[in-house]
């Protein structure tokens, strides 16, 4: 009897044991739960960053053209020109018409001219494979003196090849070809128009 009572534990150390066994087992459980719940959340706030091909893309670029005023002195007249911003399209037709009707559109200062007739407008604008086709209103043909009459059909030309500086242009008034540019006698005009035949051609 004497042996049996020397191994046994007794039961109010056994009870405590057992207590702290089931409040550190419980708080493993608990931990590996919250563990689980706070990956689960992380994971859940995580937002996607937006693919390229759908963010937006830029708008409102712009192509520097140039415009062609007329600077007259003493001892000559040239065309000189000027840069101005378009919106930038695919269409060629679209940036072309944009830059002839802000050559129609400017005015005359301290330096420089246009001897466009005021009133002039652009009614037509076309670009295809043949050339650079244009179509304005009967005011460019009026009005006489061979300086005008050059000096607006250079402004128009050069203008018209901004771009393309090789390019033909193809000019109507009022929707005929124009043959003659001017009142009386006028300037004769064969068409189609380059910059290498203006510069042959006529002398400002």
């Amino acid at each position: 009897m004497s042996s049996r009572n020397n191994h046994s534990f007794p039961l109010g150390l056994l009870g405590k044991i057992a207590l702290v066994m089931l409040v550190a087992g419980g708080g493993a459980a608990w931990f590996t739960l919250n563990s689980l719940n706070s990956s689960q959340t992380t994971f859940t706030e995580v937002t996607p960053s937006i693919p390229e091909t759908t963010k937006p893309s830029v708008i409102g670029q712009k192509e520097v053209l140039n415009v062609y005023w007329v600077k007259i002195t003493e001892n000559k007249t040239e065309l000189v020109p000027k840069s101005i911003e378009v919106n930038k399209s695919n269409n060629k037709t679209d940036e072309l018409k944009e830059s002839l009707e802000q050559l129609l559109a400017i005015q005359n200062n301290d330096y420089n001219s246009t001897l466009i007739p005021a009133g002039t407008k652009l009614l037509d604008c076309q670009v295809d494979q043949d050339g650079i086709h244009l179509n304005l209103s009967r005011q460019f043909a009026e009005g006489g003196g061979s300086v005008s009459l050059i000096s607006r059909l250079g402004q128009v030309i050069y203008t018209a090849t901004s771009r393309e500086i090789k390019g033909r242009v193809w000019l109507n008034v009022e929707g005929q070809p124009l043959e003659i540019l001017g009142e009386g006698d006028g300037l004769m005009v064969q068409q189609p128009l380059t910059r290498e035949k203006f510069n042959q051609d006529y002398q400002l």
